[in-house]
């Protein structure tokens, strides 16, 4: 009997590297440019001042906001954008993409 064992080993879309190079990119102050509904019949206002953090899972890229007031540590963030692997060419990470859909409903204010 052959036993296969996996430990808590989880291949993520978009590598740790490159979300830390896009937490140092998409650093500073962001207004949402039009309401975001975040669930629950909550709405993110335009006009909203946040910063951004990125998360990945096995097959999705996801961009939180939160207030920019608050140090990221004590942060709740609200998914503001959800991108699945088949958003991008031939399944596959490009930041072409993302930059494109995440200034469609954010811009860089400081």
């Amino acid at each position: 009997m052959l036993t296969v064992i996996f430990g808590g080993c989880t291949i993520s879309f978009v590598k740790q590297d490159v979300l830390k190079s896009l937490d140092e990119k998409y650093k500073g102050v962001y207004v949402v440019l039009g309401d975001i509904p975040i669930g629950n019949d909550e709405t993110l206002k335009a006009g909203t001042k946040v910063r951004l953090y990125f998360q990945s899972g096995g097959n999705s890229l996801k961009v939180y906001a939160y207030p920019f007031e608050t140090p990221r540590e004590r942060a709740l963030g609200k998914n503001i954008l959800y991108l699945f692997d088949a958003d991008f060419p031939e399944n596959k990470y490009t930041e072409a993409v993302l930059d494109k859909r995440l200034l469609e409903i954010v811009k860089k204010v400081e």
